[in-house]
């Protein structure tokens, strides 16, 4: 069920999308620009998010709404940062045909100034929506359907679900690799490696009472 908060938060984002009348030829190059300074991430405001959602535009998106300050006070927000900003940074290495027709973008909502928030939003940070293109071959009939478009954070806050959901709407596939967990495959070593101590430990008791044994049924065959 969605709170008050995040059904306001979701109209005034529809408004903005079909009041946006950026060009949406200049709006492109002026996105691909600012993903190329922000590292892959386009640092959103009222301005920039129209460009974004320009009505006809032919890239497809994902917004991410967050709390960099305190306002919010939102506790999850520092802990999906990481996910969100690998995944984007994935998104940097593919071709720049298919690069520059999809963006990562990122909404702060601590700054106070921002028309879209209110002081009862918390319910809305962390958010991820995926936004389609309205032209072109990749458009969708999903492109207002904001609700179907989020994110829901069913499988927490890692990184491979979140690159597998935007994939559905990205020219290519995301190429987000699963970290290496090093973790898991050291205490997989140490466990290997307890078990061969162990075993040679063993090894080595039965062999040194075999020898023990031999040395003495040798002793008792010379006394003999």
């Amino acid at each position: 069920m969605h709170s008050p908060p995040l059904l306001s938060f979701l109209l005034v984002l529809a408004l903005t999308i079909r009041n946006a009348i950026a060009d949406p030829s200049a709006a492109h190059q002026k996105l691909i620009a600012l993903a190329t300074a922000g590292g892959g991430i386009i640092d959103l405001d009222m301005d920039t998010l129209e460009l974004l959602l320009s009505p006809d535009r032919h890239w497809s998106s994902a917004i991410h709404t967050t709390d960099n300050g305190k306002l919010l006070e939102c506790s999850k927000c520092n802990e999906f940062i990481p996910s969100w900003t690998s995944v984007a940074n994935a998104w940097t290495k593919v071709p720049e045909e298919h690069r520059n027709a999809h963006f990562f973008a990122t909404l702060d909502l601590s700054g106070g100034h921002n028309p879209l928030l209110s002081r009862d939003t918390t319910a809305v940070t962390p958010v991820v929506f995926a936004m389609p293109p309205t032209q072109g071959p990749r458009a969708s009939a999903e492109a207002y359907d904001l609700l179907n478009l989020r994110y829901k954070f069913d499988n927490g806050f890692g990184a491979e679900p979140l690159a597998e959901f935007i994939s559905k709407y990205t020219p290519i596939p995301i190429p987000y690799p699963e970290p290496f967990n090093w973790a898991r495959w050291i205490t997989i070593g140490v466990g290997i490696l307890s078990v061969v101590v162990g075993a040679l430990r063993w090894i080595a008791a039965v062999v040194s009472r075999c020898m023990i044994s031999g040395f003495g049924l040798t002793g008792v065959q010379m006394a003999g």
